[in-house]
């Protein structure tokens, strides 16, 4: 994905009452795919993979390694359980943000409601930007090139 979800300083600081800091070894999952979002991540620190399964093993379709980045508000927002896995690629750093906090923290305040619809939108668009870039091989339905989605054997 080329688009940074990351927020602004104003709602980072909203959130300072609420966020916990929980490190996560190399390897070690923040959320995985089906497990219920009660929550999002803040990257602090380090680097996280997002994962999908596909017949042929895990896919990355993303790698998150910006100070800030979102991980998991779209799921938050639509009461559903994580769509991907985020596993750290290295010691990282991320703040957790529970979603019962953060809804009562939003319910408050019209301005971060407009924050969030502006991250969901930009994931929106770095969504239809990647699948606007995929490429289709012939003779495989939905085989995707090996330069757009590493597969990573597990």
């Amino acid at each position: 994905m080329s688009h940074s979800t990351s927020l602004s300083p104003e709602f980072a600081a909203s959130l300072q009452e609420i966020k916990t800091l929980r490190v996560y070894p190399e390897g070690s999952s923040l959320f995985e795919r089906d497990a219920p979002a009660d929550g999002f991540y803040l990257l602090e620190f380090g680097r996280v993979r997002m994962l999908y399964p596909t017949p042929m093993g895990w896919q990355v379709f993303s790698i998150r390694d910006k100070r800030g980045e979102v991980l998991g508000l779209a799921e938050v927002m639509s009461r559903e359980a994580f769509r991907v896995t985020a596993k750290a690629s290295e010691r990282t750093g991320a703040y957790f943000v529970q979603r019962d906090k953060f809804l009562k923290l939003l319910n408050g305040s019209p301005d971060l409601r407009l924050q969030v619809l502006g991250i969901l939108s930009g994931d929106l668009d770095s969504l239809y930007d990647a699948y606007r870039n995929v490429r289709w091989k012939p003779g495989r339905p939905r085989a995707l090139e090996k330069r757009t989605i590493t597969n990573l054997q597990e």
